[in-house]
């Protein structure tokens, strides 16, 4: 391992569930053995201290359900039933619609699922930001630009995409712009 393990494998290590690459590393690097440190700490921190950690044996969870069976009513034993089937369905419904209005509202004249703005992440660091709009300003002042930059798409790469990539940096709600 060459780099530091990141937060998640440490906590990891720490509850000994890590991989051994992690393990030997964190024993070797005094810097990972202080944030391990530092994730101890917190933990104690945030546990609670008044609350008994019970470990229920499966049978016995089972014969609890089996005795609240038979004291509910036949009527409340089907509601369970069908909740039990319709909630992963109902959830799976309420993804699927919040894909479809995704790919509905998206930009127009791309690809389903694809930005405007994607081609415009100049710096490649997986967001579009002013430094990007700067980028874009020192491409179309040195001549080197893109068709794909024509972000308000009228068709030529001007001063105005550079305008909207800015806005849409800086924008309270990340929308896209209009030219």
């Amino acid at each position: 391992m060459n780099e530091h393990p990141d937060i998640l494998d440490l906590e990891l290590f720490r509850t000994g569930e890590a991989a051994e690459d992690v393990g030997e590393h964190v024993l070797r690097c005094p810097q990972c053995q202080a944030e391990l440190d530092r994730l101890s700490e917190l933990s104690t921190q945030l546990a609670p201290a008044d609350v008994p950690v019970a470990d229920i044996a499966p049978a016995v969870d089972e014969a609890v359900l089996a005795v609240i069976g038979r004291r509910t009513s036949p009527r409340l034993r089907l509601i369970l039933t069908v909740t039990r089937w319709l909630a992963p369905a109902a959830a799976a419904l309420l993804v699927l619609g919040g894909i479809a209005v995704l790919w509905w509202n998206g930009p127009k004249g791309t690809a389903p699922g694809a930005s405007a703005y994607a081609a415009c992440d100049l710096n490649r660091d997986g967001s579009v930001d002013i430094l990007d709009a700067l980028a874009m300003a020192r491409g179309l002042k040195a001549g080197a630009t893109s068709p794909a930059w024509d972000v308000n798409r009228d068709g030529r790469v001007d001063s105005a995409d550079v305008d909207a990539v800015a806005r849409r940096a800086v924008a309270i709600e990340q929308e896209e712009v209009e030219g």
